[in-house]
C-alpha cells in the first residue's frame, strides 16, 4: 500500500529538483534577435581606427558593414548587403548575400559564387561575421578583393549596431 505522505514528499522533492535544474533556453536565430525587430533598417558597421590598424598590420579591412538589402528576401530567407573598405582604396566594395537560418546563426552565401560567411548574435546587440572556408570576395569599381577564411587577420569581425539614420 502506498503511503500518501511519502508520495507527497517524493513529488514535492521532484518538483523542487526540477525547478533547481537550469533549463536550456530556446536559442533564437540572430535574424530574430538582431535584425527582425528593426524592420528593414538593421545596420551593423565597424570602422577600424588608425591605432587598431597599427596594432594589426596584416589586417586589410578598414571598414565593414552589414544591413538588410532593399532588393528582397523575407524573414525566413533574408538578403543582406555587405560593404567593405580596404587599406589603400578610396572606395567601398560590395556584395549581396542570400542567407538562411541555421540554428542560432545566419549562414550566408554571396551571389555569384563569391564565398560565404556566418553571422552570430553577440552581447550588446553586436553581430560576429565569420568568413567561410571558401573565402569571401567583393567587387569594386575596377577590381575584386578576397578575404581568406583560413588565414590572415580578416577572418572575423565584431560589428556593433548603428542607428538606421547613420546607415541609409
Amino acid at each position: 500500500m502506498c503511503n500518501p505522505g511519502a508520495a507527497m514528499r517524493f513529488l514535492t522533492s521532484v518538483v523542487f529538483l526540477a525547478a533547481a535544474v537550469p533549463t536550456l533556453a530556446v536559442a533564437r536565430n540572430v535574424y530574430d534577435s538582431h535584425f527582425a525587430g528593426a524592420g528593414n533598417h538593421a545596420c551593423f558597421v565597424r570602422s577600424y581606427d588608425t591605432d587598431h590598424l597599427a596594432k594589426h598590420p596584416q589586417q586589410q579591412v578598414t571598414q565593414i558593414g552589414v544591413m538588410i538589402s532593399p532588393l528582397g528576401g523575407d524573414g525566413a530567407e533574408p538578403m543582406l548587403d555587405v560593404f567593405v573598405a580596404f587599406r589603400g582604396t578610396g572606395f567601398e566594395y560590395h556584395g549581396l548575400a542570400d542567407c538562411h537560418r541555421s540554428g542560432d546563426t545566419l549562414a550566408c552565401q554571396m551571389e555569384g559564387d563569391a564565398g560565404s560567411f556566418t553571422l552570430t548574435g553577440q552581447k550588446n546587440h553586436k553581430i560576429l561575421l565569420t568568413v567561410g572556408r571558401d573565402d569571401l570576395s567583393f567587387e569594386g569599381e575596377t577590381d575584386f578583393r578576397t578575404l581568406s577564411g583560413s588565414s590572415g587577420d580578416d577572418r572575423s569581425f565584431l560589428l556593433p549596431s548603428l542607428p538606421a539614420d547613420l546607415c541609409y
